[in-house]
């Protein structure tokens, strides 16, 4: 009889654990990107930025974007006064960069009277938890869907602890 109970305690203390584990993803780093703003060129009264993204932490990094760029929000200043925009494609769904990683291809335009810039970008680091769980999914036929509760909880948990927003610096032009 001691032993019954003993094997259930240890079994109910394993899977409070394993609960915890899956349950309770730790916090995002603190910076997790680094952005580099390059003018590349001006024309019909618009200035067209290169932005590169720099994942700068140990993690997967999740974000919304195209086939063609990530999904920035831009904040510039233009005369004097704030502006704000933001960059959608057509095809949007869900990025990924590796670790230590970059995306170089991300052209914005802005006017050319601007004469400061900013860009954000809303994204999700990832923990093993999430990065297994887009693994399941992806992997089952027609996305999985009768299982997504179960198999997707784990990257729920990730997009709810670890979802951040992160903004360049400013980058100043000549008026």
């Amino acid at each position: 009889m001691k032993k019954t109970i003993l094997i259930v305690l240890a079994g109910l203390v394993a899977v409070i654990v394993l609960w915890l584990t899956v349950c309770a993803p730790s916090s995002a780093p603190a910076r997790s990107l680094d952005f580099t703003i390059q003018s590349i060129s001006s024309s019909n009264g618009f200035r067209i930025c290169n932005v590169v993204v720099s994942n700068a932490s140990d993690y997967l990094v999740e974000f919304a974007g195209g086939s063609t760029t990530a999904w920035f929000d831009i904040a510039y200043l233009t005369n004097g006064m704030p502006q704000h925009s933001h960059i959608r494609t057509v095809d949007g769904g869900a990025g990924y960069m590796p670790a230590h990683d970059a995306m170089t291809n991300n052209a914005i335009e802005i006017p050319d009277s601007a004469t400061a810039l900013r860009v954000e970008l809303n994204f999700t680091s990832l923990t093993w938890r999430g990065r297994f769980s887009i693994h399941l999914l992806g992997s089952l036929p027609f996305g999985g869907r009768a299982l997504k509760p179960v198999l997707g909880f784990p990257l729920l948990q990730d997009t709810k602890w670890r979802s951040k927003t992160e903004w360049s610096d400013e980058k100043s032009f000549n008026p």
